[in-house]
């Protein structure tokens, strides 16, 4: 089984689990070049969302399938809050203070992506979208910082240092074009 099969099997089965309007979501993400990976990603960051909602009595459902588009339009910046609260915090004790941004950005922008969607991307019989608030407005994406160490740490394989520059240009002046193809050496004559 090839892994987009397998991505595409997961997904079919948790929308099993999800409300109509997350289904829709799906459907419509996978006509966008929207990977199936990263679809079935954003289905688990659902289900996590939808299962808080729950078990923090933002809802009453007994279970997700049931969370209305009334309950979702009416979710408050300080729930939403608490619940990037809430994976903030099970992240710095899963993988330590510093290396859960990426695991939270990928949370808050999958709840973005499908507050986008019901709020500016769907349509009623009355040809209105699903929802008109969006709270996940209110809920910005932390980018990841990087130190100025860090960066040069990065650059430093790239650049060429001391007599590396010379060396590299005496290459590509006296014997790259030996080395290549003829079709590439018409080109590399070329520039």
């Amino acid at each position: 089984m090839s892994k987009n099969h397998g991505y595409r099997y997961n997904v079919n089965k948790h929308m099993q689990e999800f409300p109509y309007y997350v289904n829709e979501y799906s459907q419509s993400k996978s006509t966008v070049p929207l990977s199936i990976a990263t679809i079935y990603a954003y289905c688990l960051e659902f289900k996590k969302y939808l299962q808080w909602m729950n078990e923090n009595n933002i809802t009453s459902h007994v279970n997700i399938k049931e969370i209305t588009l009334k309950k979702m339009e009416n979710v408050t910046k300080r729930e939403l809050e608490d619940f990037v609260l809430h994976e903030r915090l099970r992240l710095e004790t899963k993988c330590g203070s510093n290396t859960h941004t990426s695991a939270l950005n990928r949370t808050i922008a999958a709840i973005k992506s499908l507050y986008n969607y019901l709020c500016e991307q769907t349509e009623d019989e009355n040809g209105n979208t699903y929802m008109t608030r969006n709270v996940s407005r209110l809920i910005h994406i932390r980018k990841k910082s990087e130190t100025l160490h860090y960066r040069a740490a990065q650059l430093e394989g790239k650049l060429f240092l001391g007599d590396e520059t010379k060396t590299f240009l005496e290459y590509v002046e006296q014997d790259y074009e030996k080395s290549v193809s003829n079709r590439a050496k018409t080109s590399f004559k070329k520039k």
